[in-house]
């Protein structure tokens, strides 16, 4: 109930702040699919509409966003049972607490969006493969096949759970590895068929298959408007941009010392622990290896490593309170679990209120107040943008139309500017951060965060004054 709550805190903001969520609000109200993710949550999303008869994009976003909550404290829940595969109770409860306060599992929770649901399936499929390699019941094989069928019609990305599987038998204890192989060929046929059912009309018409899974796999292997290469950022982009922010230093140094602690024991090590130290170690180097890292909407590539975190993080309390005896430092391992899960939850509820005091919101209250007809960029308002990017759009004839301000979003230019600073990407990447620089020559108000942001969440916007019609102080 706590993690639901914290989920459902700071959740009155417009439905257009997230892609994802303006995306699957779009399609449960009325539109079409796009297939840039799988149909399952646009089914639930129906469904929940249905029943509390939500019609209107706001109330389907609120609907959406209690839905998400609801997955997410779920899925700490099932963390706390995966977790007591390996470690007693209270170390257990200990590691979950941490992922259930930490802005890597608070803030997905809040928006109607794939990603909560990619990690609930996720931890599904890594507790039933811990009883498939324990026990041989056949029913167990069967609802891993159907738990991973449901991940990838989640999202495209639930393809590493098959990558997992085939990976297990180099950590676990595995009796016959070429055994386990064979029972994994039935795993994934029931995974096929179930994917088939969930999104039987991306067959329907061959030309879906192009808009949907196709796009991403290339954009899997080239990247999104930018191509970041591993070792462009030392393979450490997602840690420095992603797991830093999303769980915070003092979670982090625990989580790596109990994996320490984990490999010095690793003949000892159950199941568990070592399927989910490998489902997290799989997801960040895929994640790594690929050039395809958005901002801010690279967040979501290293939810898997959340359960690696925790069991960490429980591992590593555990191995504290075995060394310090009873006594006068017998408060030790109490204080120091207390101040490591402060670390993480007064950063989510920082980010958290400042979900519903946007900038972007800031800007649209400033623009209502002191700006004319002004056009906008994707994520720089709550209205619907104008136009792909400000260096498309001819301000000459813009101004002549009436227009006096222009807004854009740092979700947009940093785009580019990061491209700048990197080798081998497209000639329009340098040529748009060039004419942003230009423009930004232009008077402008600027709407920062004013505390700390995480994904989609509080982009600066700036909102250009163009009503002369060159910036002051460039040649004639």
């Amino acid at each position: 109930m706590a993690s639901l709550a914290w989920n459902l805190s700071g959740g009155a903001f417009p439905p257009t702040f997230h892609p994802d969520e303006a995306r699957l609000v779009r399609i449960v109200a009325g539109g079409a699919s796009d297939w840039s993710d799988p149909a399952l949550l646009e089914h639930l999303g129906r469904a929940a509409a249905a029943l509390s008869r939500a019609e209107d994009p706001s109330r389907i976003a609120s609907v959406g966003r209690l839905l998400s909550a609801l997955l997410g404290s779920f899925s700490v829940l099932l963390l706390w049972r995966l977790l007591r595969e390996a470690v007693p109770s209270k170390y257990a409860l200990f590691g979950a607490t941490v992922a259930a306060v930490s802005p890597l599992a608070v803030i997905p929770a809040h928006y109607f969006a794939p990603d909560v649901l990619v990690l609930l399936f996720g931890l599904t499929a890594v507790c039933c493969l811990v009883r498939v390699l324990e026990r041989e019941e056949t029913a167990w094989r069967i609802a891993l096949g159907v738990i991973i069928g449901l991940a990838v019609s989640s999202h495209y990305g639930g393809v590493l759970l098959v990558l997992l599987c085939a990976a297990t038998p180099l950590v676990a204890t595995v009796p016959d590895r070429r055994a386990y192989m064979k029972k994994m060929g039935p795993v994934a046929g029931i995974a096929v068929l179930v994917f088939a059912a969930l999104n039987a009309s991306l067959f329907l018409d061959p030309q879906q298959l192009l808009t949907g899974p196709w796009i991403q796999l290339r954009r899997l292997a080239g990247g999104d408007h930018l191509h970041v290469g591993a070792t462009a950022n030392g393979a450490i982009f997602h840690l420095g941009r992603n797991l830093l922010p999303g769980l915070t230093a003092p979670v982090l140094l625990i989580a790596a010392a109990g994996f320490v602690i984990a490999m010095r024991r690793r003949a000892d090590l159950p199941n568990a622990a070592r399927v989910s130290f490998l489902y997290g170690a799989l997801a960040y180097a895929v994640a790594e290896l690929s050039p395809l890292k958005p901002l801010p909407g690279s967040l979501r590539y290293v939810l898997p490593v959340l359960p690696a975190v925790a069991m960490g993080t429980a591992l590593a309390f555990q191995a504290l309170e075995d060394r310090v005896r009873p006594g006068a430092f017998g408060w030790l391992p109490a204080a120091v679990m207390v101040t490591v899960l402060a670390f993480p939850a007064l950063r989510s509820l920082h980010i958290v209120e400042g979900l519903s005091d946007d900038s972007r919101t800031r800007a649209d209250a400033w623009i209502a107040a002191n700006a004319g007809r002004t056009l906008r960029e994707p994520y720089s308002s709550a209205a619907p943008a104008d136009f792909a990017t400000l260096t498309s759009v001819d301000l000459d004839a813009a101004r002549r139309g009436g227009v006096t301000h222009v807004a854009t979003s740092s979700f947009v230019y940093d785009t580019f500017a990061r491209g700048s600073r990197l080798a081998t990407q497209n000639d329009y990447v340098y040529q748009r951060h060039e004419r942003y620089q230009e423009l930004f020559e232009y008077p402008y108000e600027e709407f920062a965060p004013d505390g700390p942001t995480l994904g989609w969440s509080n982009p600066t916007v700036r909102v250009l004054d163009i009503r002369e019609p060159r910036p002051p102080g460039r040649p004639d």
